[in-house]
C-alpha cells in the first residue's frame, strides 16, 4: 500500500494540472466576469482557502462530449480551429450566451498565451543549441589550426563552412494568429450587441487582455465607448467590484492605445474612488489590486492618491493577520503537499501586487509594510528550506525594493531571503524557487494565481517603474519550471537575473553590511553572460535593462565599502558583469549633466557668499555625481537638492491649508542613502541636503538673500560641526541637543529665526502659494495674524507648524540612522590635508554668529 503523502501529492499534482480549466470556468461564471473571491476569514476551511485545487473538475466536463457543458466545450479546445468550430456549433444551441462568448474569449487568449511561450522557449532552446554548436565549431578550427599552421586560409574557410547559419525565422502560425484575430473580433461584436445589461461590464472585466492583444481596443473603439458611457450612466451606479474591474480596463488600454487615454483620465479616478469608499466589501485580493490600480493612476496623472492609499492600506492590514494565520494552519494540516501546490492565489497579490500599489502611489504605510512582512514571514516558515517553502524570487524582490525605497527596516526579511538564496545555490530549491518572473498575475505560480481582474491588470504590471519587479503573465521572464528546466534541479533562468539584482540592492539599501547576500548574488550571476542576458527573449517584467546593471554596479561597490570596514575580502562581480555595469553606469552619470534651474539658482547664491560651486562635479572615484561641489573649511562638500520626487507623499491638511506644504513629505527615500555613501567613501567629502521644502520659503524673495544665505550658512556649519563631533567621539556623532531638523542639525527655523520670518511676512506659504494670509485677499501676514479674508488665519498656521514638526522630528530620526551606519562602515569624516591657497577656500570661511546665524548672512551677502 502506497504511504499517504505519496496519494496526497499525486493528487496535488492531478488537481494542479487542472487549475487552468477550473479557472476560466469560474472566469465565466463569476457575476463580474473576475477570479473568485477569496475570503478573508481565518476561520475558512481548506477548500474555501484553496478554491482553484479544491475544484477538481469532472469527468464529463473533461470529455467535452455530446452531453456535456457549452463552456466545458470550449475549455476542451485544444487549438484555435477547434475553438472556432466549437463556437461555430454552440451558437446555434439555446446555451448559447454572455458566459459562453466570455468562456471562448478566455480559452482564445489561453491559446495565444501557450502558444506564444512556446515560441519562447523555442527561440530559448535554438539559441543555446546555436551557442553548442559555435563552441563546437571553435574547437575544430583550433584544432585545424594547430595540425595546418601554414594554411591559415584553409582554415578559416574551413570555419566559414562548418559555422552554422540561422536563416530568416519564418512566421509561425501567421495564419493561426489571423484566424484567432477574426474570431475574437466575431466574440466580442457578439458581446457589444448582446441584449444582456451585464455583458459589457463582463467584456471591460474579463476580456481586456484579448482586446488588448488581438488590436481590438483600437479597432472597436466607438463601439467600446458607447458601452462604457451606459454603464457610467447604469441607474443605481457601479458595485464597487464593478467599478474596480471598469477602471482597472480603462488603464490597461489607455496604456496599449494613446487613443484611450482621454476616456481613461476623465473616468478612472472615479471610478477607483468609488471602489475605495467601499473598501471593505471587496475581497482581499480585489483590495490589493486595488492599491495597485491606484498607485498606477497616480503615478500616470500626478493626483494625490495618499488619503484614498492610505484608506485602502488601512483596510488590507486589518485583514492580514488573519490570512496569515488561516494560511499557516492550511500548510500545517497539508504537510505532505508540496510547496508549489500549497500556494494560494491570494500570496501573490499580497505580497508582490500591494507592495508595487504602495511603491507607486509614493505613500508611506509603515503599519502595511509590517503587515506584509508578517505575512511573508509566515509563507516561508522559520527553518531553512522548512516543508520546501519559499517565495518566488519576483515576489521576494518587489518586496525588498519597496522597502527600500521607504526605508523601513525589515532586519527578518532579509535574514529569510539571504536563506533562500543559499538554498538555490546549494541547489535545495528546485520546483520551489521557480516561477520567478512567469506565471500568471504577480509572480508566477500557474494560472491559479490570475488577477481578479483578468489580463487588464496583468497589463497594469508589465509597466514597472521601480521598482524593479512587477510580475505579469506570459511565461516570458519564466522560470525553469517544467519543461524550461534543462540544467539541473534549480538552474537560475536568464528572466530571473533582474530579481536577483533588486534583491541585491533592496538588502544593500536596507542592510549595507550583509556581504552574504550579495556573495550569493554574483556567485548565482557567474552563470550568465551579460550581453546574452541583455538580447534575451523575456518579457518586459524579467527583462534586463540599463536599470539593472545600474543596481548591480551599486551592490558591488557597497559590497567593497562594507567588506573594508569589516577587514575582509570583499565579493566582486565577475569581471565580464562589473564591466557593462560599470559602463550602464557612467552613461548615466554622463546624460545627467546640465543642472536644474534651482541647482543653478543655489550656485550663484552660493558665489554671492563668497563661496566658488562647481555644479555637477564627479567625485574622486568617478562613482557619484553630485548636484554642486564647494570647498569649505576644509572639507568637500556635496550639495544635493532633493526634489519633491526624493519624499514620500503625505495626506494634505483640512481644508488645502498649507499651500506649498499641503503635500508635504514624511520620508527620504532610501536609495538616496546608497548616493550618501557613495559620496562619503571619498576622503575628506561630507553631504549635505537641500529639501525642496526647505529652500522654498528660505528663498522666497530674490531681494532679501540674506535669509537663503543665512540658510545655507547655518546648513554648511552644521555638517562641519557633525563631522567634528563623530572624530571625537570615534566615528558616532552623537544626537544634537534641543530640537533638531533635517540631517540632525538644529532646526533652522528656530525662535529668533521664526520671528524674523513673520516680521517680513515670509512664513508661512497661504494656500494661494503667496506668503502670508490663508486666501486670496489674505495678504503678508504673520503667523499669528487671522489672515484677513483668506479664512486660513490661525488654525491653518497650528495645523501648518505641527504637520511640519511631526514631519520634521520623523526625518531627523532618519538621517540620524543613516549617518550613524554610515559612519559605521567609513569611519569619522577626516579632514583632507590642504593649504589654504590650494583649497580655494572664500570669504565664507569664518564662524558664524552662534546666537543667529543671520546676522552673519546679512553682512556677508
Amino acid at each position: 500500500m502506497l504511504p499517504r503523502s505519496l496519494v496526497l501529492a499525486a493528487a496535488a499534482r492531478w488537481r494542479a494540472s487542472k487549475s487552468a480549466w477550473a479557472l476560466e470556468g469560474r472566469l465565466c461564471a463569476a457575476p463580474g466576469g473576475g477570479a473568485p473571491h477569496v475570503a478573508a476569514s481565518a476561520a475558512a476551511p481548506p477548500a474555501a482557502a484553496l478554491p482553484v485545487a479544491a475544484a477538481a473538475p469532472g469527468a464529463a466536463a473533461e470529455t467535452g462530449g455530446a452531453d456535456a457543458s457549452p463552456i466545458a466545450r470550449l475549455r476542451s479546445a485544444d487549438s484555435v480551429a477547434a475553438l472556432a468550430r466549437a463556437v461555430r456549433e454552440l451558437r446555434q444551441q439555446p446555451d448559447w450566451g454572455t458566459a459562453a462568448a466570455m468562456a471562448a474569449l478566455a480559452r482564445l487568449s489561453r491559446l495565444q498565451n501557450l502558444d506564444e511561450r512556446e515560441a519562447r522557449r523555442e527561440a530559448r532552446r535554438e539559441a543555446r543549441r546555436r551557442q553548442q554548436q559555435q563552441g563546437q565549431v571553435q574547437d575544430q578550427v583550433q584544432q585545424q589550426q594547430q595540425q595546418q599552421q601554414g594554411q591559415q586560409q584553409q582554415g578559416q574557410g574551413l570555419e566559414h563552412e562548418q559555422q552554422p547559419h540561422a536563416g530568416p525565422a519564418e512566421p509561425a502560425g501567421s495564419d493561426g494568429s489571423e484566424g484567432a484575430r477574426a474570431l475574437a473580433r466575431d466574440l466580442t461584436r457578439s458581446l457589444l450587441s448582446s441584449a444582456d445589461p451585464d455583458a459589457g461590464a463582463r467584456l471591460f472585466s474579463g476580456a481586456t487582455g484579448a482586446l488588448v492583444r488581438f488590436g481590438l481596443a483600437e479597432e472597436l473603439r466607438g463601439e467600446l465607448e458607447a458601452v462604457m458611457a451606459r454603464l457610467l450612466a447604469r441607474d443605481g451606479g457601479l458595485t464597487p467590484a464593478l467599478a474596480f474591474d471598469v477602471a482597472t480596463a480603462l488603464l490597461g488600454l489607455a496604456r496599449a492605445f494613446p487613443a484611450w487615454r482621454p476616456a481613461c483620465e476623465a473616468h478612472a479616478p472615479q471610478l477607483i474612488q468609488r471602489a475605495a469608499a467601499e473598501a471593505e466589501s471587496l475581497d482581499t485580493q480585489r483590495l490589493a489590486w486595488l492599491l495597485q490600480v491606484a498607485g498606477q493612476a497616480s503615478a500616470q496623472w500626478r493626483t494625490d492618491a495618499a488619503e484614498l492609499v492610505q484608506a485602502v492600506a488601512a483596510e488590507l492590514t486589518r485583514r492580514l493577520p488573519a490570512e496569515a494565520a488561516a494560511m499557516e494552519a492550511w500548510c500545517e494540516r497539508e504537510p505532505a503537499l508540496p510547496a508549489k501546490w500549497r500556494e494560494r492565489p491570494l500570496d501573490t497579490a499580497l505580497l508582490a501586487v500591494a507592495p508595487t500599489g504602495l511603491a507607486r502611489a509614493d505613500v508611506y504605510c509603515p503599519a502595511a509594510l509590517a503587515g506584509l512582512e508578517a505575512y511573508a514571514l509566515a509563507h516561508l516558515g522559520p527553518g531553512e528550506g522548512r516543508d520546501g517553502r519559499y517565495l518566488r524570487l519576483a515576489v521576494l524582490a518587489q518586496l525588498l525594493m519597496t522597502f527600500a525605497k521607504f526605508d523601513q527596516p525589515a532586519p527578518r526579511l532579509v535574514e529569510a531571503a539571504a536563506r533562500q538564496l543559499r538554498a538555490f545555490v546549494a541547489g535545495d530549491g528546485s520546483g520551489s524557487g521557480g516561477g520567478g518572473g512567469g506565471g500568471s498575475g504577480g509572480g508566477g505560480g500557474g494560472a491559479h494565481a490570475e488577477a481578479p481582474a483578468g489580463p487588464a491588470t496583468q497589463e497594469l504590471s508589465r509597466s514597472a517603474e521601480g521598482d524593479g519587479g512587477d510580475e505579469s503573465d506570459g511565461g516570458g521572464g519564466g522560470a525553469p519550471g517544467g519543461e524550461d528546466n534543462d540544467e539541473g534541479p534549480w538552474s537560475p533562468h536568464v528572466g530571473q537575473v533582474r530579481f536577483l539584482a533588486s534583491i541585491a540592492w533592496g538588502v544593500a539599501v536596507l542592510e549595507p553590511s550583509r556581504l552574504d547576500v550579495a556573495g550569493t548574488v554574483f556567485e548565482l550571476l557567474r552563470r550568465f553572460d551579460p550581453e546574452e542576458t541583455l538580447r534575451a527573449p523575456v518579457a518586459p517584467p524579467a527583462r534586463v535593462d540599463v536599470r539593472t546593471l545600474r543596481q548591480l554596479a551599486q551592490v558591488h561597490w557597497v559590497a567593497e565599502i562594507a567588506a573594508r570596514a569589516a577587514g575582509v575580502a570583499a565579493p566582486a562581480l565577475p569581471p565580464a558583469w562589473l564591466a557593462a555595469c560599470t559602463d550602464a553606469w557612467q552613461q548615466g552619470l554622463r546624460g545627467e549633466g546640465g543642472g536644474t534651474m534651482t541647482q543653478r539658482a543655489l550656485a550663484a547664491l552660493l558665489q554671492r557668499m563668497r563661496i566658488t560651486p562647481q555644479l555637477q562635479q564627479r567625485t574622486p572615484d568617478g562613482r557619484a555625481l553630485v548636484d554642486i561641489a564647494v570647498e569649505w573649511r576644509g572639507y568637500r562638500i556635496a550639495i544635493e537638492f532633493d526634489g519633491p520626487a526624493h519624499f514620500t507623499r503625505a495626506p494634505p491638511l483640512p481644508g488645502n491649508a498649507g499651500g506649498l506644504f499641503a503635500a508635504a513629505p514624511r520620508r527620504h527615500h532610501g536609495e538616496d542613502r546608497l548616493r550618501e555613501l557613495l559620496v562619503r567613501a571619498n576622503p575628506g567629502w561630507l553631504h549635505v541636503v537641500v529639501p525642496f521644502f526647505d529652500w522654498r520659503p528660505a528663498s522666497r524673495f530674490p531681494d532679501e538673500g540674506w535669509r537663503a544665505g543665512g540658510y545655507m550658512r547655518a546648513r554648511l556649519a552644521a555638517a562641519v560641526e557633525a563631522a567634528g563631533d563623530a572624530r571625537r567621539d570615534g566615528g558616532q556623532a552623537g544626537a544634537p541637543s534641543g530640537a533638531t531638523g533635517f540631517n540632525g542639525e538644529p532646526r533652522w527655523w528656530d525662535a529668533a529665526w521664526q520671528e524674523e520670518l513673520a516680521r517680513s511676512g515670509a512664513w508661512p506659504v497661504g494656500a494661494d502659494g503667496r506668503a502670508g494670509g490663508g486666501g486670496a485677499a489674505g495678504g503678508r501676514g504673520s503667523p499669528s495674524d487671522d489672515g484677513g479674508g483668506g479664512g486660513g488665519g490661525k488654525e491653518r498656521d497650528r495645523l501648518l507648524a505641527a504637520q511640519r514638526d511631526a514631519q520634521w522630528r520623523e526625518l531627523a530620526l532618519q538621517q540620524r540612522a543613516w549617518r550613524r551606519s554610515v559612519d559605521e562602515l567609513l569611519g569619522p569624516p577626516r579632514r583632507p590635508r590642504r593649504s589654504r591657497a590650494a583649497g580655494g577656500l572664500g570669504g565664507g570661511d569664518g564662524p558664524p554668529d552662534a546666537h543667529h546665524p543671520m546676522r552673519d548672512a546679512r553682512g556677508s551677502s
